[in-house]
């Protein structure tokens, strides 16, 4: 029922709580966004799995294309990276 939230995400949850953000609305909900140790360029080892989700943490991966892509990634939101 908040108006407002603050988002923390760690390693992957950083990329998937950024997705939330930028691609899914979160800008009008969530007030702070802390990264902590978010693959956020990417990550080689990324390419040990063949998961999805491991697959968007590649460097240069569609999804990491797509976000930095965004012309307004954060809108109002306060981003702090860790």
């Amino acid at each position: 029922g908040a108006e407002r939230l603050d988002l923390v995400g760690f390693s992957m949850g950083a990329l998937v709580s950024r997705t939330y953000v930028q691609l899914l609305g979160g800008k009008r909900v969530v007030r702070r966004f802390v990264s902590i140790s978010g693959p956020h360029a990417g990550t080689w080892s990324a390419h040990a799995l063949p998961f999805d989700g491991t697959r968007d943490m590649r460097p240069r991966s569609a999804l990491l294309a797509e976000l930095e892509a965004d012309p307004d990634p954060w809108g109002a939101c306060e981003v702090h990276v860790l």
